[in-house]
């Protein structure tokens, strides 16, 4: 495999956005697939991408584009305790989604929505996420440039609540090709979380790594990684991060990357230690057959929590199995679990909160004629905390219809 091209670079720009430290995706109290997905490891690239058949072609554009329905009921149980807290639970949600590509070297993705609950528990809401991906050659460098936002107002089992979240991601990265089989890699990445209500936060990131091509499609780097991340309630925080991964794709039907290091967070409160935490990744696909996939994945992070004066440790673990059934049904099983610590910076990082979230999801879509399908979707979930008010035990169920057009 040359240095140089697109899958060795997807991995080295992979382990430098894995190394960065960033809050974990929270836990949704109802199902939503946009933020359980499952990606596969190894990144589509921007010449795979230009490659696949988009639905609709502008120009230089190739554009897929569907509007789907989701419905949603079940148990909701953000008042307290599983005896005294539970309550029906209904959402509509009404939303679009569109991907593709621009040229050769620019990937994007957007998808709007409109969520109603029942009741006045909660407020409506219109939420959205876009996402940009590109990468460029230029003077032996591999450049890359990567840009997110998300606006949402979810329910999520940090804050027992309804939350409001602005995030805007910022990611730059760039590669160069030492020798036949030495990569050097640079990185920095820009992160800020607005959260009403909460704790807010801005971090930011700088990495340097070296890569090794090593025989039969595999790969080791060493990471180092610096950074700050500033709250607006609170302690600010420096950081640094050693880590080392190890990527190998010995076949089109598997693909292992993992990583481990140790994260120190240094914090701006007079008399506060040292918070020094083991970072690990791992992710594993494997592709028995076709239409067949199963996904591990696991890994920690540590990053500011929404409540002020709070780091928040994440342990996380999900299994995933997609299979095809009698060439039209689509069936997905997932099981995941975190384990979450809040820390007080200004109590020698004592635990404050301790969470056991766990959760077991079943999807099964079928098509209908060319253009559209239907999902139905069930979720069993459980938040064992040792403050009563954030343990909950239920369960979701409900139905989406989507088209493309």
């Amino acid at each position: 495999m040359n240095p140089m091209n697109p899958q060795f670079l997807a991995i080295a720009s992979l382990s430098l956005s894995v190394a960065a430290t960033s809050l974990q995706a929270q836990n949704l109290v109802a199902p939503n697939d946009g933020a359980y997905r499952e990606s596969r490891s190894a990144p589509m690239t921007s010449s795979q991408a230009s490659s696949r058949s988009y639905a609709r072609n502008i120009g230089a554009m190739g554009v897929d584009s569907s509007a789907y329905y989701r419905f949603t009921t079940g148990d909701d149980l953000r008042g307290g305790s599983s005896e005294s807290g539970a309550e029906d639970f209904t959402s509509n949600e009404y939303g679009l989604r569109f991907s593709g590509v621009i040229g050769e070297a620019t990937t994007f993705s957007y998808s709007p929505n409109w969520r109603t609950y029942s009741g006045g528990r909660y407020d409506d809401e219109f939420g959205q996420s876009l996402g940009l991906n590109g990468s460029v050659n230029a003077g032996g460098w591999q450049l890359g440039l990567a840009q997110t936002y998300s606006d949402s107002s979810y329910i999520i089992t940090e804050t027992a609540a309804q939350t409001d979240e602005e995030t805007i991601g910022t990611r730059v990265t760039g590669n160069y090709q030492l020798n036949s089989s030495l990569t050097a890699g640079l990185g920095a990445s820009w992160n800020t979380r607005d959260s009403e209500r909460f704790n807010s936060s801005d971090t930011t990131t700088f990495n340097a790594q070296i890569s090794q091509l090593l025989p039969s499609n595999a790969s080791v780097a060493l990471i180092l990684s610096a950074g700050e991340e500033d709250t607006n309630e609170g302690f600010n925080a420096d950081f640094t991060q050693i880590s080392g991964s190890f990527n190998y794709q010995p076949s089109e039907q598997l693909y292992v990357s993992a990583l481990l290091g140790q994260h120190v967070r240094s914090f701006n409160i007079s008399g506060a230690p040292d918070l020094d935490s083991a970072i690990y990744s791992l992710a594993l696909n494997f592709t028995p057959a076709d239409f067949t996939e199963i996904s591990i994945r696991a890994n920690s992070s540590v990053g500011a929590s929404l409540f002020s004066n709070q780091t928040r440790e994440d342990e996380t673990f999900s299994i995933n199995l997609s299979q095809r059934l009698l060439d039209m049904l689509d069936l997905s099983l997932s099981y995941g679990e975190t384990s979450a610590s809040y820390l007080a910076a200004i109590a020698a990082n004592d635990e404050t909160r301790s969470d056991e979230y766990e959760f077991f999801d079943a999807r099964l879509s079928f098509d209908i004629m060319e253009r559209g399908a239907i999902s139905i979707f069930f979720r069993d979930q459980s938040n064992d905390s040792d403050d009563a008010f954030f343990g909950y035990d239920g369960s979701q169920h409900g139905v989406e219809a989507s088209v493309a057009f």
